[in-house]
């Protein structure tokens, strides 16, 4: 069995084990590295701008729950489960 020390997780994997250590800043740099995604794809289910803008924060709310309680069983796969997230929010 191969361990990945923090050196060699995934990008994607690293930032969801920070988010689940407690870390503030890496839950910021969640949204920031995904926003785009997250709102074009909300921007196309959404009726207005507001309502867009309430499933972001919907979205994010969600994910980072289920990346606190280590529900992401996929960690390299962060971008897929919140546009996964996004759609059926």
């Amino acid at each position: 069995m191969v361990t990945l020390t923090t050196s060699t997780k995934h990008p994607s994997a690293l930032l969801v084990s920070q988010i689940q250590n407690g870390d503030y800043q890496a839950e910021a740099d969640l949204v920031k590295k995904f926003s785009r995604s997250v709102s074009i794809v909300l921007r196309q289910q959404a009726r207005t701008p507001q309502d867009a803008e309430d499933l972001f924060q919907e979205t994010f709310r969600i994910a980072l729950e289920k990346i606190r309680k280590g529900e992401l069983r996929e960690p390299e796969k962060l971008g897929g489960f919140l546009v996964g997230t996004a759609k059926f929010t």
